[in-house]
C-alpha cells in the first residue's frame, strides 16, 4: 500500500514560467522510476501543464516539467517513484503568482 508524503511544500512559480523541481529523498538508497501527474481544483491537468520525463539520481527527483500554470491558482504534483523497494507517492504543492505579483 502507498502513502502520500508531503514535501518542500508550499513551492511557488510564476505565470509564464516552465520549470522542473527536484525533489530529495531523505535517507532513500535508490530512487527509480519516477513518474508525474499534477492536479488543479481535484481535475488532472497532467496533459496540459506537464512536459518532458522525470527522472532520478541517487536520491533525488527531477520532475517533469510544470507550465501553462495560471496565476491566482494552486496546482498539487503528485509524484510517484519506488525508493528503496517500496512505492511512495510525494506530492507538491505549487502556488502560482501573477507576474504582476499581486
Amino acid at each position: 500500500m502507498t502513502s502520500p508524503w508531503v514535501k518542500e511544500t508550499p513551492r511557488t512559480m510564476v505565470e509564464g514560467e516552465s520549470k522542473p523541481f527536484n525533489i530529495t529523498v531523505p535517507g532513500a538508497t535508490t530512487v527509480a522510476t519516477p513518474t508525474c501527474k499534477i492536479y488543479n481544483q481535484e481535475t488532472d491537468t497532467s496533459a496540459t501543464n506537464l512536459s518532458g520525463t522525470a527522472a532520478a539520481t541517487g536520491n533525488v527527483i527531477t520532475t517533469q516539467i510544470v507550465g501553462t500554470v495560471k496565476g491566482g491558482e494552486t496546482y498539487v504534483l503528485a509524484t510517484t517513484a519506488t525508493v528503496d523497494g517500496n512505492t511512495r507517492i510525494i506530492l507538491c504543492e505549487i502556488q502560482v503568482l501573477h507576474p504582476w505579483g499581486a
